[in-house]
């Protein structure tokens, strides 16, 4: 097992209540958010086995009321979570997804027939996960070259 250093940061803009936030590895969770404040930074060093490994944050909480249209339905102001920056190991991974959607995907309500691809805004319930290999320079490589 290698540590491996995780730093991930979000917003989260937030209108009647606040969304429930779970950060998880694999199926560790490493942190909840309830908190509503518009800027989250978690940093965190966490051992890991070589191979496969989900990054991932479950949205929970959002409803109507989170969400403000006009007379024409138009929406006006929304509870949104925006993932700013991932990093591991002190290398920003987040580029990534952009040149190999794969890495990333957004399960909406969870469900495996509604995915996004491509995201950083996320305005549903749901979980966002980012697949990462270890060790993470091997990973890289094989990502970009």
């Amino acid at each position: 097992m290698d540590p491996t250093k995780f730093k991930l940061q979000y917003s989260h803009k937030w209108i009647d209540h606040p969304l429930q936030i779970i950060t998880k590895i694999n199926d560790r969770i490493i942190n909840i958010d309830v908190s509503g404040k518009n800027e989250i930074i978690i940093d965190k060093t966490i051992k890991l086995d070589k191979g496969k490994h989900i990054l991932s944050l479950e949205i929970n909480g959002k409803n109507e009321a989170n969400t403000s249209v006009d007379a024409q339905g138009n929406i006006v102001i929304d509870t949104l979570v925006t993932i700013k920056s991932l990093m591991i190991d002190e290398i920003e991974i987040l580029p990534l997804m952009y040149n190999a959607s794969y890495l990333q995907t957004f399960y909406i309500n969870n469900s495996p027939d509604e995915c996004l691809h491509k995201l950083t805004e996320i305005g549903y319930n749901g979980t966002w996960e980012f697949k990462i290999e270890t060790p993470l320079y091997d990973w890289l490589l094989n990502i970009l070259f």
